[in-house]
């Protein structure tokens, strides 16, 4: 895929995540923030020529994003983590 493709979904998750937040939807909040991140992730990785590998693994996908451009580090801390687990390790949380 391209990275204008890859970029145009990103865009398409955060609209989802900002409109299931005014609907006060956090489920699908979690799950477009984490897959709008993803996406956009993969959309710098795909536009430097590199290989994009199966994961939906936020923190993974900045590290490899930070051995390109250092600057991606500054993106890491413990909400990575905790957004991954949110949206792919089956604990939604249910602020409902």
């Amino acid at each position: 895929m391209s990275f204008r493709k890859w970029l145009e979904k990103a865009e398409k998750d955060f609209v989802l995540a900002k409109n299931s937040l005014s609907l006060k939807f956090y489920d699908y909040v979690t799950f477009h923030a984490q897959q709008c991140a993803e996406k956009a992730l993969k959309a710098f990785l795909v536009s430097k020529g590199k290989p994009i590998k199966r994961t939906h693994d936020i923190g993974e996908l900045i590290l490899r994003c930070a051995d390109v451009d250092s600057e991606f580090l500054k993106l890491f801390d413990d909400d990575v983590d905790l957004l991954t687990r949110l949206c792919c390790g089956g604990k939604i949380s249910d602020h409902s």
